[in-house]
């Protein structure tokens, strides 16, 4: 029995008797007996808590750390014009060619001639012939002229060449002689290539580079390795009015 209900005991049994004392002269007033129902009720109630061991908190179980680990990425370059090797190639019909070059190890390191602070193989654009979207007949031959300086600290001769690397060929030798003379640094070079349309239409546009007499390709830009190109479209002169 729990202390509430004996308490409801208690009082309702000193209740009852002080009603029945009413009719008895010789019993304790009512007064007494509820006081004394009363002290027992609360000696009782105490009794038992003292009996009762406090109780305690539980605490609450540690919060679990949890760690993250960010995952990093590896990043491949490619050989594209974010790389540094100049515009990618696209074919006649908008899509991307993969060049077709030497090995990896054939082109150029980039490296400093002490002295004059050059990079050895350096090439800068400075003039063409046949601009770009020039419409050209078919089965009409033609020729390309580039004019390039050296803006390197190594000098051009007749070891070096103008080579096809990727695209349209446009009936041209894969590889042009550069030059009959030494071209030294700050001098200017100017290469025909000729070539010839084919009986088919539409656009084409061929890339090229230079290489040097040890076999390094290198071209424009800061670092060398930027190619320069032809872009015609081949037309028939038979539908044209």
């Amino acid at each position: 029995m729990d202390k509430s209900r004996y308490l409801i005991v208690i009082l309702a049994a000193a209740l009852v008797f002080s009603l029945s004392a009413c009719s008895k002269g010789d019993v304790p007033s009512s007064s007494d007996i509820l006081t004394q129902a009363f002290e027992t009720a609360v000696q009782e109630l105490t009794s038992t808590a003292a009996a009762k061991p406090l109780a305690t908190e539980t605490p609450a179980p540690p919060t679990p750390t949890v760690t993250l680990v960010v995952p990093t990425n590896t990043f491949a370059g490619t050989l594209t014009a974010e790389a540094g090797f100049g515009p990618l190639p696209t074919s006649p019909g908008g899509g991307e060619l993969t060049p077709t070059l030497l090995p990896p190890t054939a082109y150029i390191t980039p490296t400093t001639d002490n002295s004059n602070g050059l990079a050895c193989l350096r090439a800068s654009f400075e003039y063409e012939t046949i601009p770009d979207g020039t419409r050209i007949p078919r089965d009409k031959t033609f020729i390309k002229l580039w004019r390039l300086k050296n803006v390197g600290s190594c000098t051009w001769d007749s070891s070096y060449a103008l080579v096809w690397v990727s695209g349209d060929l446009i009936g041209a030798q894969s590889v042009v002689k550069l030059t009959d003379v030494n071209i030294y640094t700050y001098d200017y070079v100017e290469v025909e290539v000729p070539m010839k349309t084919p009986l088919e239409t539409g656009p084409l546009k061929g890339y090229w580079m230079l290489r040097s007499g040890d076999g390094k390709l290198f071209g424009l830009g800061p670092n060398g390795t930027d190619w320069f190109w032809v872009s015609i479209v081949v037309y028939n002169p038979e539908f044209e009015n």
